[in-house]
C-alpha cells in the first residue's frame, strides 16, 4: 500500500512538472514571437523615419532652407525615440509626455524668455503617426517663437486633449498677429500640410488676439 500511494505520488508530481515545464515552454515562445514581431515593427519604423529624414534634406537642398532647421525637424523626430526608450515603451507614444518634453527643450533653447502653458492630456499613438504629429507641433511652436514677437515676451499656449478616437491640438500665441511663414505660404506651412495629409487631419490657422493653430486628426490610420 505504501508503495502504490508512493508510486502514485509520484505520478502526480511528475505531470505536474510536465504542465508547469509545458506552460513555461509555451510562454517563451509567445515572448519570442512577440519579440520578434517588435523588431520587425521597430525595423520598419526606423526605416520610415530614415524616409523622412532623406526627404527633409532634398527638400531642404530643393527650396534653400539652412541646414539648422532640418537638424530641428531631425531633433523633434529624435525626441519621441528618447521618449520610447525612457518609457520602454515601444507599441504607442504619448502625445502629452512628448509635448511636454518638447516645450522643455523650447524653454531652455529658442524659447527662452517666452512663457509656455501647456494643458495636454494623455494621447497615445503609434510612432509612424507621432512623427508627423511632432514635426508638426516643433513646426508650429518654432514658427510662433521666431515670428509672432517685436520682443522676445508673450505667451504660447499649448492644449491637446484626446475625444473619443480623435485628438485635437491646439497652439496660440499672443502675438501682435503677422506670420511671414504662413501668410507667405513658406517652406513651414508647407510641410505642414504634407504632414497633415499623413495624417488624415484638418488645420486652420486663426487671427484673434495673436495666431491660433489648430488641427484634428484620427488616432488610428483611418485604413487600419
Amino acid at each position: 500500500t505504501s508503495n502504490v500511494a508512493e508510486a502514485a505520488a509520484f505520478t502526480r508530481s511528475h505531470d505536474d512538472l510536465e504542465t508547469t515545464v509545458e506552460l513555461r515552454t509555451r510562454a517563451l515562445t509567445d515572448a519570442l514571437a512577440e519579440r520578434e514581431q517588435l523588431l520587425k515593427e521597430v525595423h520598419h519604423r526606423v526605416k520610415n523615419n530614415m524616409q523622412i529624414i532623406s526627404s527633409l534634406i532634398r527638400m531642404q537642398e530643393r527650396v534653400g532652407t539652412s541646414s539648422d532647421e532640418t537638424i530641428r525637424r531631425v531633433q523633434a523626430m529624435a525626441l519621441v525615440h528618447d521618449l520610447i526608450y525612457t518609457q520602454a515603451q515601444f507599441a504607442a507614444v504619448d502625445l502629452a509626455a512628448y509635448t511636454q518634453r518638447l516645450v522643455e527643450t523650447m524653454r531652455s533653447g529658442p524659447g527662452h524668455g517666452i512663457a509656455f502653458k501647456v494643458e495636454a492630456s494623455p494621447a497615445e499613438v503609434t510612432l509612424d503617426r507621432a512623427m508627423p504629429v511632432a514635426l508638426i507641433l516643433s513646426e508650429v511652436v518654432t514658427n510662433a517663437i521666431r515670428h509672432a514677437f517685436k520682443e522676445r515676451r508673450g505667451a504660447i499656449e499649448i492644449a491637446l486633449a484626446q475625444t473619443g478616437d480623435t485628438v485635437r491640438l491646439r497652439v496660440h500665441d499672443d502675438g501682435f498677429g503677422f506670420n511671414p511663414e504662413v501668410d507667405g505660404r513658406g517652406f513651414g506651412l508647407q510641410l505642414v500640410e504634407n504632414l497633415a495629409r499623413q495624417l488624415d487631419a484638418s488645420f486652420s490657422f486663426e487671427r484673434h488676439h495673436g495666431t491660433t493653430f489648430s488641427m484634428t486628426f484620427p488616432v488610428k490610420t483611418p485604413s487600419a
